[in-house]
């Protein structure tokens, strides 16, 4: 079985440089979700979706199988076009 190899293609420093950038970008959504700075959650659920599959598809890439797949399913949490109805208090922890 062949076995996809990204470390060939990307040097490890462009690795933690894209990997930084798409979390400080995650983070400042997520932060910004909970303490509820924007009123615009459809927007930020699709900014926080985009950086958690970016995310998830890059650790997957490097091997990471596990943190892949926790980045994916929460991708999933947080989609906007098929919402997840929870409640305030259980937003603000899925977010921290």
């Amino acid at each position: 079985m062949l076995k996809y190899n990204c470390n060939i293609m990307l040097s490890p420093k462009t690795q933690i440089v894209l990997i930084r950038a798409a979390a400080v970008v995650t983070g400042i959504l997520l932060i910004v979700a909970a303490f509820g700075i924007s009123t615009n959650f459809y927007l930020l659920r699709l900014g926080i979706m985009t950086g958690l599959f970016v995310l998830a598809a890059l650790f997957f890439l490097l091997g990471y199988k596990s943190l892949g797949i926790a980045g994916a399913i929460l991708g999933l949490l947080f989609n906007p076009f098929m919402s997840i109805h929870l409640k305030r208090h259980i937003w603000v922890i899925v977010d921290i």
